[in-house]
């Protein structure tokens, strides 16, 4: 799932608040005497303390210390969820995708950090999870402009990768089908504008559709480039975070999103490189907006049915109420 992206005031009177239909979160912190047993016995180093740490929309993270050393423990806050917006989730199916991109990225040479060891939930019991090592870096909330020309640069190297036929991505090549896409997007908007003033689903289609089955090279995408998922020194990225969004697909679903994000700056096209509409350079813009309206009414669905937050609804409304005024042109 995306991030709920930067909240700006609306121009415009707020709609009615959506109802709330918040998940209902576990007491986290409570899982460390279950999680120890498993994070010491696959560190190998003796006692290990775990910390609760940082928290998102579905994942929690905790500080695993263990003779001096320090690690990222990850664990799905619900092993399986059901939205309109992502359909059916199974956590133990997204972790096990995430190592088999933690492959291809390391393979490559792309910074992650390195992945100690991961597990599915065994057995319908007890909680998945994946173990890294802890990287220092810098707190960044916003991009300057040479993050951000790092960050283009990022997505170009991420983007050349060709994930053939490698092992355990077959689910992200069916997921990030231009068809499958479509679908999605289709899905999501149907559910946007219900909760937002936007042109009616059947006219968006046909604008859509053409768009998103243009003919595109799949190759591999992470689909969640924003601050909180990069680790900067500097100006350098020494780690890239969260491969639970990952897709084998056209690059365009990518820089919709980060665009989306509000990403898509100049600094970021310079470091990205390539004139537009070319295979080696940026994608066509309409199609890099056709795929903004994924990520766009995704976030009117979580304002909704997640965090109940009428401002960000009101604001993601009005920027995909733009785009889809340019994709009807």
């Amino acid at each position: 799932m995306p991030a709920t992206g930067p909240a700006a005031r609306p121009a415009h009177p707020l709609p009615a608040a959506p109802e709330p239909g918040l998940r209902q979160l576990p007491d986290t912190a409570s899982w460390a005497p279950a999680l120890r047993p498993r994070i010491e016995a696959a560190l190998g180093r003796g006692p290990c303390v775990l910390t609760p740490w940082r928290q998102g929309m579905d994942f929690a993270v905790f500080r695993a210390e263990t003779g001096g050393a320090r690690y990222a423990l990850r664990v799905p806050l619900l092993e399986t969820t059901h939205t309109t917006y992502d359909g059916f989730t199974d956590f133990g199916e997204v972790i096990a995708g995430e190592a088999a991109v933690h492959r291809l990225l390391a393979d490559a040479g792309v910074p992650v950090p390195r992945l100690v060891a991961w597990e599915r939930r065994p057995d319908g019991a007890g909680h998945s999870w994946t173990l890294s090592d802890l990287i220092e870096h810098d707190e960044t909330a916003e991009l300057d402009e040479e993050q951000q020309r790092s960050l283009g640069r990022l997505t170009r190297a991420v983007h050349t990768l060709r994930p053939g036929r490698a092992p355990g991505l077959a689910a992200l090549r069916a997921q990030g089908s231009p068809a499958a896409l479509l679908r999605r997007t289709l899905a999501r908007y149907r559910r946007a504008a219900e909760l937002y003033p936007l042109p009616a689903p059947e006219l968006m289609e046909p604008p859509l559709r053409e768009a998103l089955l243009r003919p595109a090279a799949a190759r591999l995408l992470h689909m969640d480039l924003r601050a909180s998922n990069l680790c900067f020194r500097g100006s350098r990225i020494v780690a890239v975070l969260d491969l639970a969004n990952s897709l084998i697909g056209p690059p365009a679903a990518e820089l919709g999103r980060v665009y989306a994000y509000g990403l898509l700056t100049p600094a970021f096209r310079d470091g990205y490189g390539g004139p537009a509409g070319g295979e080696d350079g940026l994608p066509a813009p309409r199609a890099v907006l056709a795929y903004a309206v994924d990520t766009l009414a995704c976030l009117i669905a979580v304002a909704a049915e997640e965090l109940a937050d009428p401002v960000m609804l009101a604001d993601n409304g009005r920027r995909l109420a733009a785009v889809t005024s340019h994709l009807m042109a």
